[in-house]
């Protein structure tokens, strides 16, 4: 049967409508990064929207569930339309280049599950799985904790894997640092994926949990030597949330002598920001901001003029991370007047790119 999507607790999308797959940039200061001349990047429009489609599973078995499922997002906008069929489901009308979480339950048996961001390219995506959490498996995990989480809070399973996905094993619990206050754990998960009594790192699956994590936005970060990269995720309380934390031994060196031209105009490209601030995208009619056109053009248009509808330049050389180029875009709860989130946390890389070009005085370089 057929349900339509609503977007839950705060919207949530990566990049606009269209999103292009140019990555370069011109070296004419004058000329139009867009339009295919020499060191210039092709931009076709994707198409206007993708179909997703996959299944539920039950995260303990990795099993299809068999009874009734629900399902929505977090958040696409406008809200996509889903079809559910047994464990199957179809999502009609999906943004191209987003980003969004699949919520998933089957009640009374499982719980209401907010998963790890699916992220949308150019091109329909098939076989997504989405895992919802049994109240059977929650049962056990209180159980190795030895208490009962706090009523209103999130229960949040966090996968850690390295840079190629792979789950990390030997993990101790002092290399990940957690937002907010009273949270108890971790728990760590076997190979199996369950819960080990006495366990201190992370087994071959590579997961943890925790418990009584606040409503709100959590933020993972990596401590101990560690650096963690997670996705701000949703904590909507009496839920569970599962997180997956790509962590590294040692620190990252943050981008250096970054150029406006071969650096961050491609990242407008690239991202989707210049079809919505083109044309009559509503980037444009909304925010009279526009990203296309000659570098130049662009460069004013985010350190000379003044939005209208904040009173400001888009760069703000005193605190740069403040700009509206990196407020705007990037992910809040509750979410501000964008109607879109490119950047779901501080540590995306081209997130990082912006901000220390700005640090470096917003240059036309």
């Amino acid at each position: 049967m057929r349900y339509f999507v609503f977007v839950l607790g705060f919207l949530l999308a990566a990049g606009c409508s269209h999103q292009t797959t140019g990555s370069g940039s011109s070296n004419d200061p004058t000329g139009d990064p867009t339009n295919g001349g020499s060191g210039a990047p092709t931009v076709p429009f994707a198409p206007s929207s993708l179909e997703v489609s996959g299944q539920v599973i039950d995260f303990e078995t990795q099993v299809p569930l068999g009874g009734t499922m629900t399902m929505a997002t977090a958040a696409l906008a406008p809200p996509p339309t889903v079809t559910i069929s047994g464990p199957s489901f179809t999502l009609d009308n999906v943004p191209p280049f987003s980003v969004f979480y699949l919520i998933a339950a089957s009640p009374p048996d499982h719980h209401l599950t907010y998963n790890s961001p699916t992220t949308v390219l150019g091109e329909n995506l098939t076989g997504v799985t989405a895992y919802s959490v049994s109240e059977t498996y929650l049962g056990k995990l209180r159980g190795a904790l030895g208490g009962s989480p706090a009523s209103g809070t999130t229960t949040v399973l966090v996968h850690v894997v390295d840079g190629n996905g792979m789950a990390l094993a030997g993990i101790p619990a002092s290399a990940l640092a957690l937002t907010g206050s009273g949270i108890t754990g971790p728990v760590f998960l076997d190979a199996m994926l369950e819960p080990e009594t006495n366990g201190a790192a992370t087994s071959a699956s590579g997961w943890l949990a925790y418990f009584n994590v606040p409503a709100g936005t959590l933020t993972i970060s990596g401590k101990s030597g560690y650096t963690a990269d997670a996705a701000d995720t949703p904590m909507v309380a009496d839920s569970v949330a599962l997180v997956e934390a790509t962590l590294t031994k040692g620190t990252t060196a943050p981008p250096m002598n970054v150029s406006f031209q071969q650096t961050i105009v491609p990242i407008f490209v690239s991202r989707g920001c210049y079809n919505c601030h083109s044309g009559n995208g509503d980037g444009r009619r909304l925010g009279d901001l526009v990203l296309d056109g000659a570098p130049m053009k662009i460069w004013t248009a985010l350190t000379q003029t003044v939005s209208p509808n904040f009173g400001t330049t888009r760069v703000n050389l005193a605190t740069p991370e403040k700009s509206l180029v990196l407020t705007m875009p990037s992910f809040e709860s509750p979410p501000d007047p964008h109607p879109t989130v490119v950047f779901t946390s501080s540590t995306d890389v081209d997130y990082q790119k912006i901000l220390v070009w700005i640090k470096e005085g917003a240059k036309f370089n």
